[in-house]
């Protein structure tokens, strides 16, 4: 009898052997693979940390998202002030406390708790090494809507940074980080900052060319901290490269503020509405927003919203504006509607109805009607507050 050539237990065991091959052969590729790449290949948006410090202490915490299809992004603003129970040190105090005592890794997870999605990486910054930075890549291009104006150490030497578009370089921008204008609100301050948050990752992303000289990489080094090594720094960079920064979605965090006993002695502290069951549900709304195609999502940039309060209870349009606001809507107008006794909450479009859908998403308001006669405000979307109205969503009988 002929020995068989291709005898099936042959065939199964060197196709067990082969697969075993492959497979270490991608084990070791995916090793190779640098962090940043391996994010991207596992998510769709890209969340970063970023923070400004002055010796240790935290100066600005934003939350950046970033959508690896639509090239769209977030911005999420952590207040100074932000009032949490935080476990590891036991007592009630502002968040960037935890930073300042336990490290970038504790605050981190507290930021992931809190807003409810994942902190893939983060980017740590000194006020000195902002400006070296600035100065490094040309100047770190900002929006202003006021012009401000900042003093040196003589009283008479005043220096002034111009509105609309600009170019600041290192003493500016840290001339611009700490203003501060009495009487202003918080929301002017967080504007500021968004603003300069965008001109400094603008900048990252155009100065990823320069990588590839030893000088650039030894003095972004030494500047910046971070859980990226340097080779996925310049990943990043490319990356951010391809990032939209004219439509971004900027997000506030919205409660009630109170005096309490912390470790630095009696502070206002800012908690927010629900126990921050409002910002995750608002941070999961936004990630469904930048995926958004290009032409609506330009449309939702610029989106004119009134809200006119429908019910008796005084406030509730001015309160809900706020929200909204929170979430990157532009509202023109807050009023009382014609009438006090409407029982259900109405979203009116009065240009696309995908933009009314996205300001019903926030309130979870469902009753989407097209608009009918005029339009005084030229407003895109019209919302009138009914009985069914909590004060945050709609709660519908049932």
């Amino acid at each position: 009898m002929k020995p068989r050539l291709f005898d099936p237990i042959y065939i199964f065991i060197g196709l067990i052997v082969l697969s075993v091959i492959m497979f270490g052969i991608f084990l070791g590729v995916k090793l190779q693979q640098d962090p940043f790449s391996r994010t991207l290949e596992s998510t769709e948006n890209v969340t970063v940390l970023f923070a400004i410090t002055d010796e240790n202490n935290i100066e600005l915490t934003q939350v950046l998202i970033f959508n690896k299809s639509s090239g769209k992004m977030a911005q999420i603003s952590i207040p100074n002030n932000l009032g949490q129970i935080i476990n590891q040190l036991n007592r009630v105090d502002r968040v960037g406390v935890l930073y300042e005592e336990q490290g970038i890794q504790a605050y981190r997870e507290l930021l992931t708790k809190f807003l409810g999605t994942p902190i893939h990486h983060y980017l740590i910054i000194e006020e000195s090494g902002l400006s070296r930075f600035t100065d490094l890549v040309g100047g770190l291009p900002v929006f202003l809507e006021h012009s401000i104006d900042t003093w040196g150490e003589d009283a008479d030497d005043i220096n002034r940074i111009p509105n609309g578009n600009v170019v600041l370089d290192g003493d500016k921008v840290l001339d611009l980080l700490g203003f501060v204008q009495s009487e202003e609100q918080p929301a002017e301050r967080t504007n500021r900052q968004f603003t300069l948050t965008q001109g400094f990752f603008q900048r990252l992303g155009t100065s990823h060319e320069y990588f590839s000289q030893g000088v650039f990489q030894e003095i972004m080094g030494s500047l910046i901290e971070s859980d990226l090594e340097l080779s996925s720094i310049e990943k990043l960079s490319e990356f951010l490269a391809e990032v939209d920064y004219e439509t971004p979605i900027t997000q506030r965090i919205l409660g009630t503020e109170r005096l309490v006993q912390t470790g630095e002695g009696q502070l206002s502290l800012l908690f927010p509405h629900f126990e921050g069951k409002l910002v995750r549900d608002s941070v999961n709304q936004i990630k469904k927003n930048l995926e958004t195609p290009d032409e609506l999502f330009a449309a939702q940039g610029t989106l004119r919203v009134e809200v006119l309060n429908g019910t008796r209870i005084n406030g509730l349009a001015r309160r809900t504006s706020e929200m909204l606001q929170n979430q990157g809507i532009e509202v023109v107008e807050v009023a009382n509607a014609d009438q006090q006794d409407v029982e259900e909450t109405q979203i009116i479009y009065h240009t696309i109805e995908e933009a009314a859908q996205r300001v019903g998403a926030m309130i979870r308001g469902e009753n989407i009607i097209p608009g009918s006669g005029e339009n005084e405000n030229a407003v895109d979307v019209t919302v009138i507050l009914g009985k069914d109205f909590d004060g945050w969503y709609v709660r519908p009988e049932n």
